[in-house]
């Protein structure tokens, strides 16, 4: 037990001070995605042709986010006229039908459940990702 004492003193603190400092991340990583609702319908269709999981949209100009596994090839398509990916991480929401994104902000619903924990719990809260398949190579 004074083992695991003395080594939490000597790691410090592991939490980030995210809401007041943004956080660094890797140049290439994918977040939020960010719409050209004004894109040429052809340009669109492209994008939806040759995404792997059809999470694009065409009539309406919209990503399902909950089908989107971000792997940027609609951003490839005439150097992203219809969409780019930020680095906006912050892409929870309430229901399933809030994932069809169309490039507005967060829908309201996350926005509230957001103040809603962030009052209930302050920064007490941590998650966890807990793979139960994964051999743990990567």
């Amino acid at each position: 037990m004074l083992k695991i004492i003395r080594n939490r003193f000597e790691q410090g603190c592991k939490t980030s001070q995210y809401p007041k400092e943004s956080i660094n991340l890797y140049k290439r990583y994918r977040g939020l995605p960010k719409i050209n609702s004004e894109c040429d319908p052809a340009t669109v269709r492209q994008c939806a042709a040759i995404c792997p999981q059809d999470a694009i949209l065409c009539e309406e100009h919209k990503i399902d986010l909950g089908k989107c596994t971000f792997c940027g090839r609609c951003e490839n398509v005439e150097a992203g006229a219809f969409v780019t990916f930020s680095q906006d991480f912050g892409m929870g929401t309430a229901t399933r039908e809030a994932l069809v994104f169309s490039g507005d902000a967060l829908p309201a619903l996350a926005e509230h459940a957001k103040q809603h924990f962030k009052k209930l719990f302050g920064r007490s809260l941590q998650l966890r990702q807990v793979s139960a398949g994964g051999c743990n190579a990567c």
